[in-house]
């Protein structure tokens, strides 16, 4: 029952993206800057922060695992990786916070970095 909840939370979670990216991008068109990713991200890690601080507390494992790996674990995987960054802070476990964070931007742009010239090279 926990699985299905997941997939259909991450259904929901990709259609909310999707949706919400593309009209705030038509709506605050910033000349290639991409404003709806941002919006997408930002509004992630908000309401991952409202789950964080207590509001799944209330629900069973099912629906938890519904609205945070299925919704938002679909909607964003920027909002897990704030939600960790600040259990560890929580945790007092500052440093590891910080090569967490640390580490998450510097190898998820290389990530990109070293996809892309892979592509160039293979598809090229």
């Amino acid at each position: 029952m926990k699985l299905f909840a997941i997939a259909i939370g991450g259904s929901i979670g990709a259609l909310l993206r999707y949706a919400i990216s593309q009209l705030t991008n038509q709506s605050l068109a910033l000349n290639s800057f991409p404003i709806g990713t941002l919006f997408v991200n930002a509004s992630g890690c908000l309401i991952a922060g409202i789950l964080l601080g207590g509001f799944t507390s209330k629900f069973s494992h099912e629906t938890r695992a519904f609205l945070v790996l299925g919704i938002l674990g679909s909607y964003t995987t920027f909002s897990s990786f704030g939600m960790e960054a600040i259990t560890l802070v929580n945790d007092d476990k500052i440093k590891f916070a910080a090569l967490y964070v640390f580490s998450t931007f510097l190898l998820t742009l290389i990530g990109v970095m070293l996809g892309y010239a892979l592509s160039k090279k293979i598809f090229n």
